[in-house]
């Protein structure tokens, strides 16, 4: 299956002032966003396509949320492919965002949100069990897992690089799970906590990218003050001088995260790890900017397993053609996929 992008925006789909507001631009628009919904596309559902999301937006807030207006607007994956050829420059995954924090605080709470409030309420953070540490003395970069990835190739990079750095073992969530769900005071705690767990850190080298999404365009608005975010793609790109890897010439195919790629604008660094990693690379037509999503955006498997299933379905049909094992950068992506992270690819081509 094929979901074409029609049109492709000079500059990234903007952030709004007033994000809820933007539903009603969807009045004036021929739909051009429609062919790119990947939630549309592959469960054959109008009622989410983007239009109908910006549409359930306007009468959430003119009449007031229910669950199913709630549950609506949760069934974007935030992968951002509708706002390529969006003219009035909908951001509707930041719209999407506010709608759950709106329907959230109005009573509509989503049920994959309560089991989230649940579970921060009972043990503090919506992670569950510590993963591998470390505290160089000295160390003044601290990297950031997040919740679904290991940080253990990522430490391995860095003890090969010489950088010293510090991962906590009991590591704070960012908050942006319960962000996505429109658990806005939930996701205003975990971040501080978060933020203090950093401390003094001169910067954050984040894993998942859309922890450093959060981080980055979330944690301002929120009052929380965090180091500054670098990906850890674009750090390992930016490592490649100390590193020496063992090449292998087999081919890959490569799935560019929407957040990383689309959302952050990370799309070279990626290329150039695979090529110090002496990779044939192959990309789908469908790729960079105009990538396509893999189903496991933030929280959207939470909110309709079954939906994620779908999209990540066609996404992976779409790669087999390009008959290569699938590597992305993004532990919620590799595990839709069933691909390789980045990060422990070349950690097993490490030079020993």
């Amino acid at each position: 299956m094929s979901l074409p992008t029609i049109t492709q925006r000079a500059t990234p789909v903007p952030r709004h002032d007033e994000p809820l507001t933007q539903a009603s631009l969807c009045s004036l628009c021929p739909k051009l966003c429609r062919p790119t919904c990947p939630v549309a596309a592959a469960t054959g559902r109008e009622a989410v396509a983007p239009w109908r999301i910006s549409d359930a937006v306007v009468r959430g807030t003119s009449s007031g949320w229910s669950l199913p207006l709630a549950e609506q607007v949760a069934s974007c994956t935030g992968c951002g492919a509708c706002g390529e050829p969006c003219l009035p420059g909908t951001n509707l995954a930041e719209e999407s965002r506010a709608a759950r924090a709106a329907a959230a605080a109005a009573g509509a709470v989503l049920p994959a949100g309560l089991a989230i409030r649940d579970r921060v309420a009972t043990t503090g953070s919506p992670r569950r069990g510590t993963r591998p540490g470390r505290d160089d003395a000295g160390a003044t970069t601290v990297l950031f897992a997040g919740c679904p990835a290991d940080p253990s190739a990522a430490l391995a990079l860095f003890e090969a690089a010489g950088e010293p750095v510090r991962c906590a073992a009991d590591e704070a969530c960012c908050g942006a799970v319960a962000f996505d769900l429109g658990l806005v005071p939930e996701a205003a705690a975990l971040a501080a906590r978060a933020a203090a767990q950093l401390g003094d850190a001169e910067r954050v080298i984040v894993a998942t990218p859309s922890c450093a999404r959060m981080m980055r365009e979330e944690w301002p608005l929120l009052g929380v003050v965090g180091p500054p975010v670098v990906t850890a793609v674009e750090w390992l790109a930016s490592a490649l001088p100390r590193l020496s890897f063992v090449p292998d010439p087999a081919p890959v195919a490569w799935h560019a995260p929407c957040t990383l790629a689309r959302g952050l604008g990370v799309v070279d660094e990626p290329l150039r790890v695979l090529a110090a990693l002496g990779r044939e690379v192959r990309e789908p037509l469908a790729t960079g900017r105009t990538t396509r999503c893999s189903g496991a955006g933030a929280a959207y498997p939470m909110v309709d397993a079954n939906g994620a299933e779908a999209v990540a379905a066609v996404r992976r049909a779409e790669l087999a053609t390009l008959a290569a094992p699938v590597v992305t950068a993004c532990a919620s992506a590799a595990k839709a996929l069933g691909a390789t992270d980045l990060l422990a690819l070349a950690a097993s081509r490490l030079a020993r």
